[in-house]
């Protein structure tokens, strides 16, 4: 049996819809953002409605389900227009509603999922820190009790947050677990970022467009 590379005639339709969608509704603003180095909300928010978040995600949870492809051709045809928002869709897919998805409980699940497939929220991935970059597994941080000072915390880790009302995973020191080969386990804390502990404060340069998010409890 031969492997056929051609779309089915639902992923060109998709294709077209979203090359549309970049054309007319990113490509007027796209150069404004960037040179104002904000996020936009609404565009976002377009892309859920869109069915853009949660392409490989069941119905039952508010996805789309048409597929990795098809979320691949969704994300190809953005970046054509404006790699931000491309990356704004591909960030909050594969590092904010993969995990959940395929690692969370049913209850992470229901709560979660929805509003981050109808981009109403945007998860976040906290894993940036001065010694490691984007290399998770040279994460520091750390879960505890206690800080320094005695107050409660469970975390501390920085991470870019867009959106309101959104959820971020924070990457937390990995443990080593020993037996015929060496795995890394990395504990992830959900959380959203209108806590009293969170803060958030305009970031410029590297993070543009973003907000820096803080947490120190949970």
């Amino acid at each position: 049996m031969s492997l056929s590379f051609d779309l089915t005639d639902e992923q060109r339709m998709l294709r077209k819809m979203v090359r549309s969608f970049a054309e007319k509704e990113i490509a007027p603003i796209a150069q404004e953002l960037d040179d104002k180095e904000e996020f936009s909300y609404a565009l976002t928010k377009r892309m859920g409605e869109l069915g853009l978040f949660g392409p490989f995600v069941s119905e039952e949870y508010g996805g789309s389900n048409v597929g990795y492809v098809s979320y691949i051709i969704a994300v190809e045809e953005i970046a054509r227009i404006d790699g931000s928002q491309a990356a704004t869709l591909a960030a909050g897919n594969s590092l904010g509603v993969s995990p959940i998805y395929y690692y969370g409980n049913e209850e992470q699940k229901k709560r979660w999922l929805p509003d981050l497939c109808k981009g109403t929220a945007l998860a976040s991935f906290g894993l940036t820190e001065p010694n490691a970059g984007s290399d998770a597994g040279s994460s520091q941080t750390r879960p505890g009790s206690k800080t320094d000072s005695g107050s409660s915390t469970a975390l501390r880790s920085l991470s870019p947050t867009p959106i309101q009302r959104s959820a971020r995973s924070a990457w937390c020191k990995p443990s080593r677990e020993r037996g015929r080969k060496e795995r890394m386990r990395s504990p992830v804390f959900l959380c959203l970022t209108e806590r009293p502990a969170s803060r958030r404060g305009p970031c410029t340069g590297r993070w543009s467009g973003g907000l820096l998010t803080q947490v120190n409890s949970i």
